[in-house]
Formats: C-alpha cells, structure tokens, sequence
C-alpha cells in the first residue's frame, strides 16, 4: 500500500512538472482565428506563466480566440474573495443579471474597456465592474445619469453611436474611472444621460444649434425605414435619426452620426457635398452600408469603444 501510494504522489507530481514545462498557446481553448501575424507572441513562455495568460487574454481580447483563460485575472483586483459572490451585475445583456460568480465564467468579463490595454486584467469588465461584487476599497466612480440614479427608460435603444440600450449605457458608465468619466462619455458627442431620461436632465430642444438631419429642412419621408436587422441591431427610421438629432451636442459627432440617415431620408441637395435621398425614401427599406450585428457585450463594448475611436 505505500509503495503505491509513493507512486501515486511520485505521478502526480511529474504530470505537473509537464504541464509547468507545456508550451504556451496562442488562445486558452481552440485555435486561433486570426493570422500569425495578428497574434500576440507567446513564444518561449510555459503554460503557467504570467505571461502565457496575459498573452492569451490579450489574444481573446483582439479576437482571436474563441475564449480567454479563465484560470487569470480575480474578480477583485488584490485578489480577495468578494463579499458579494452572489449579488448581481447589471450588464444589460439578459433578462436575468448574472451574479458576480456566473460573470466572471463568461467570455465578456475579459473584454477590455480602452483600447491598447489588452492582456490587462485590470482594463477588464470583470475588475472595472468589481464594485459591485463589494470587493475592499472599490467603489463606482461613474454614471450614466449625474445623480447617480437609474435613468427613467432604461429599455430605450440608441442606434447610432453605441447601438446599446440605456441599461447597457449605465454598465458601460460603471465601468468608468472617475477622471474617465470626464474624458470618454464625452467622446461620443451624445447626451446620454437626457436621452435615457435620467431624473432631473432636461430634454434638449428639438432645433440643436449643433446638429440637424437635413440642415434644416424636414425628412422626405419620416416613416421611412432605412435600416433594420440583420444590417443594424436596431431598425431605424428617418423620424427616429431626426429625433436623436437633439441628443448630439456637436457639429463633428452629428456629420458622423447621422451620415447613413442622411443619405437617406434628407431631400436631395440639403446637405452640401452629400448627394442625398438616393435610396428611394418614398417606401420600403433601404439598407444603408453595413452595421454589425453586435453580439453580446464582448463585441459591443469593444463596438462602442471603437465609435467612440472613429467619433474623434
């Protein structure tokens, strides 16, 4: 019974001896989706090294991988346990928020937030967001409305700079540092926080001095849909890009914004150096350019970020 009892221990411990010496993958699980050249090194680095993982993450994080490694990057950034294992996320996504323990076992809570910061779990949704798990010392430093309350129609879609709903929008904003929140919800040049009808934001008028569809002039047809699914997440019509027009609070983010409504919905001539109304907005669906089909916050956020990029 010893001796093989000694054999046991004496197998298990060169099984682990192999796996410490494994060599590195490119992803965690799968293979890669992406060229070579597209991939972050993981050469000369051990399965069980730092630096495997982060590359991993990071490789997941680019898309290149089907999945990240689950077995890197805590729920809390110094590595505790969470008080709140089974308190919720709000991320949006479902009908049901997962509990900080299910987050941190999907994909999405390796997306990172800032672009060039992939492979660091610090940039992930999972720690940004660890404020809600009560890990020590975190708190929420950003939100969606000024006060800090939940806006009033959580449930409203915005198909144009982050193709998000408001619920979405207030994780997104969780998920901000403090000195973030003054530089990145900025960016988009959108009033979120009166387009979700956040509790003491007053609504813009409908003539913003920065942004108008038709410079001006009404939409030839406002019922006209000039995007819907599987081109857009949300289905558009030229009475809807009109409205959101009041949301946007300056001239760059609105010429950005609001191009594919343009072409579509406006009369021909009104916006000078666009050729307008080309797609016979008297009926039917037009589908303007093409709009991804956004999957889940992994893509999205990534989505909103790189609008965000493009904005800019």
């Amino acid at each position: 019974m010893t001796t093989s009892r000694f054999l046991t221990i004496t197998l298990s411990i060169l099984l682990a001896a192999s796996r410490a010496d494994a060599q590195c993958t490119s992803c965690a699980s799968g293979e890669p989706l992406c060229d070579a050249s597209q991939l972050v090194s993981v050469e000369g680095f051990a399965e069980t090294d730092t630096s495997c993982k982060s590359a991993q993450l990071a490789n997941f994080q680019k898309r290149c991988c089907n999945g990240p490694p689950y077995d890197y990057c805590s729920i809390c950034p110094d590595g505790t346990t969470p008080s709140g294992l089974n308190d919720p996320i709000p991320t949006g996504e479902f009908a049901t928020d997962p509990t900080c323990n299910e987050f941190q076992f999907q994909p999405n809570s390796r997306t990172n937030l800032i672009p060039g910061q992939e492979g660091n779990c610090a940039d992930t949704f999972l720690q940004r967001t660890s404020h809600y798990c009560g890990c020590p010392n975190i708190q929420q430093e950003c939100y969606l409305c000024p006060d800090g309350s939940n806006p009033g129609n959580p449930d409203r879609g915005e198909a144009w700079a982050t193709n998000s709903n408001c619920r979405g929008l207030e994780f997104l904003f969780s998920a901000f540092t403090a000195d973030e929140c003054q530089v990145y919800p900025d960016n988009f040049g959108v009033n979120f926080a009166a387009f979700c009808v956040c509790p003491g934001v007053e609504e813009p008028p409908a003539d913003n001095p920065e942004c108008s569809i038709c410079n001006g002039n009404a939409v030839v047809n406002p019922d006209f849909i000039y995007a819907r699914p599987p081109d857009a997440v949300f289905e558009r019509k030229c009475s809807q890009a009109e409205e959101f027009a009041k949301f946007i609070t300056n001239s760059r983010s609105c010429d950005t914004l609001l191009q594919q409504a343009r072409i579509a919905c406006c009369p021909n001539g009104s916006i000078p150096g666009l050729e307008t109304n080309t797609m016979g907005a008297s009926s039917g669906v037009a589908r303007v350019g093409s709009t991804k089909m956004f999957v889940g916050l992994a893509i999205s956020a990534m989505a909103i970020l790189e609008a965000m990029v493009e904005v800019n």
